[in-house]
């Protein structure tokens, strides 16, 4: 599961810092996503673009945007503290959609 905010030209994802794709964004920025728009697999959206680990020790929580859209679902899956957990920002600046 993906949890992430799209503000028309980039894409907010938080990760855990061991993530493996925070050290592949260090060597290979270029990024592609296929992203379910309907919630079970029947539209597919892919977009690409150029990922940077924009921030590090953040809480995802402080997001006012991020919180917004997914505090209902935190809460419902008992998720709230868990995304504590995922403290690194990333920004994808997206030119392929």
């Amino acid at each position: 599961m993906l949890w992430l905010v799209f503000d028309g030209s980039e894409l907010t994802v938080y990760s855990q810092p061991t993530a493996a794709k925070i050290a592949h964004i260090a060597t290979r920025p270029r990024v592609g996503l296929n992203l379910d728009s309907d919630s079970s697999g029947g539209g597919v959206i892919a977009v690409g673009g150029t990922a940077t680990v924009d921030e590090t020790d953040v809480d995802p929580r402080d997001d006012a945007a991020h919180w917004a859209k997914y505090s209902d679902n935190a809460t419902q899956f008992g998720l709230t503290d868990v995304l504590a957990d995922f403290s690194t920002r990333l920004m994808i600046s997206v030119d392929r959609r």
